[in-house]
């Protein structure tokens, strides 16, 4: 479903998970805990009211997001696309192809936007 402003706490949490796996495992520049800050409350709060995100939930709990972005042609680019922000999956769900339901919600998104990349 889309995500509402009274989801961002959660949304927060999935993302600062999201940062501990890839600080650990990709990139050690990242700030700890930087969702949980007042800029990373921010961002989603900012990614809730104007762009993309769309939650999964099981019963009746927040167990993944997805962020996206419709990004209009600028200065050297001469289309729009669609961009995949971030994404999380509770590990517990993982596997059960809630991302490629997240994706495909996404996809119909830009469809009905006429954005076809």
């Amino acid at each position: 479903r889309k995500a509402t402003i009274n989801d961002l706490k959660d949304i927060c949490i999935l993302n600062n998970n999201l940062f501990k796996l890839e600080k650990e495992n990709y990139d050690e520049t990242l700030i700890d805990n930087w969702p949980l800050t007042k800029p990373g409350k921010d961002y989603f709060k900012e990614m809730i009211l104007h762009n993309y995100v769309q939650v999964a939930v099981a019963n009746k709990k927040i167990i993944g997001y997805l962020a996206g972005t419709i990004n209009e042609k600028g200065s050297y680019e001469n289309i729009q696309y669609g961009e995949i922000n971030n994404m999380y999956i509770d590990s517990g769900y993982q596997g059960q192809k809630i991302v490629t339901k997240l994706i495909d919600d996404f996809k119909n998104h830009l469809k009905s936007n006429n954005i076809s990349n």
